[in-house]
């Protein structure tokens, strides 16, 4: 029988603890872009009980054109043949979890945390338009869920992109702490 140990890292106890308690301002946007993604994720919750089946008929504005079943049954909410609420729902968890990941000072000792934050809220903004685009330009109707999270993720973007930006520069200006080995 294989005896199993309990390992409790300092540092990892020590970074949890400081990602908890440190109030520095690129924390708050920290916390700030997390909770717009988790916010995200749970309008595309809604969305997604619709698409699988849990829910017939999603509550509109009592506008003309805002017909959230229409819009999320097109062939465009299927893509990959899985219902394109649950992968958003996937996609903005890795975006948060690239928002959170690393110590509080990672733009200077972890630079490609928030590079990669950077960018992948990037992603997700350009594509959230060009879902918004599709329902303006190809459908005529529109959804009140999907521009919901279209605003999150617009939103996200200028909370990740000045650490993101500062931490490129570090690491393309080869500062030390800047080179960091990747776990």
């Amino acid at each position: 029988m294989i005896r199993q140990k309990r390992v409790f890292s300092p540092e990892r106890v020590k970074l949890g603890k400081e990602l908890r308690q440190n109030r520095s301002m690129p924390m708050k946007l920290r916390r700030a872009a997390l909770g717009l993604d988790l916010a995200a994720t749970g309008v595309l919750g809604i969305i997604s009980l619709y698409q699988t089946g849990l829910v017939r008929h999603l509550p509109d504005p009592p506008l003309r054109r805002f017909r959230a079943d229409a819009v999320s049954a097109t062939g465009e909410g299927y893509l990959f043949q899985i219902p394109d609420a649950l992968l958003g729902m996937t996609s903005y968890l890795v975006t948060a979890s690239l928002v959170f990941a690393g110590p509080p000072e990672r733009a200077r000792t972890h630079w490609y945390w928030p590079a990669a934050a950077m960018a992948k809220s990037l992603f997700d903004a350009a594509y959230s338009v060009r879902l918004a685009l599709i329902q303006h330009r190809d459908l005529r109707l529109y959804c009140a869920y999907c521009l919901t999270t279209t605003a999150l993720s617009l939103a996200v973007v200028p909370l990740t992109a000045p650490e993101g930006a500062r931490a490129i520069r570090k690491a393309y200006r080869g500062e030390a702490e800047a080179r960091a080995p990747m776990p």
